[in-house]
């Protein structure tokens, strides 16, 4: 099943683009790199129910704010 935030994904990347991570698209979704060398994975089909609560909190402690796209994502 595909994330119903899937289509708000490329906003998202280029936002977090734009505040210095690393975007590089995959056939899953995005590959992100932080600023802090963290790397993280924005995948179309996670298989964790706290997969936004754990991106927020890995991109929130890199230091970048988290992008507000979207009213579902």
């Amino acid at each position: 099943m595909v994330n119903k935030a899937a289509r708000h994904f490329p906003a998202f990347a280029e936002a977090l683009a734009e505040q210095g991570a690393h975007v590089r698209p995959t056939n899953e979704g995005y590959f992100i790199l932080l600023p802090n060398g963290k790397p993280t994975l924005l995948h179309r089909s996670p298989s964790d129910v706290r997969w936004k609560k754990n991106l927020r909190r890995d991109i929130e402690r890199a230091g970048l704010t988290f992008p507000e796209i979207g009213n579902k994502f």
